[in-house]
């Protein structure tokens, strides 16, 4: 069953981003998609900042990389969706894959430059 706004599990997700990231590789399924557009629209928002961390360690980097395989494994590709509307960009309707995959390519190729 995917969590919806009124449940005490969303709001916990939403507000603490430390714990987003194992959060997120072990609840996927239970994420609503809106949400999930959510998330790679903020990363790609931030994707400077991330890009610039990595460039001071690359330890980090295969965190990130397991991070994207764990979304691509779990994301069904044939799903679009909206996001919450907070945003013009989360407004807009997504293909999630295509979504995950335009951000990891955006990072990917900020790292490169």
């Amino acid at each position: 069953m995917k969590l919806n706004k009124t449940d005490p599990e969303f709001k916990i997700f939403k507000e603490h981003h430390e714990r987003g990231v194992q959060y997120f590789d072990q609840r996927f399924n239970y994420i609503p998609d809106e949400i999930v557009v959510d998330i790679f629209v903020k990363i790609q928002d931030h994707a400077a900042e991330i890009v610039q961390l990595l460039s001071r360690c690359m330890l980090d980097f295969p965190d990130l990389i397991n991070f994207f395989a764990c979304c691509f494994t779990n994301v069904n590709a044939t799903i679009t969706s909206k996001g919450s509307g907070d945003s013009e960009k989360t407004d807009v309707s997504y293909n999630l894959m295509g979504l995950m995959v335009e951000t990891l390519t955006l990072i990917a190729n900020k790292l490169l430059n």
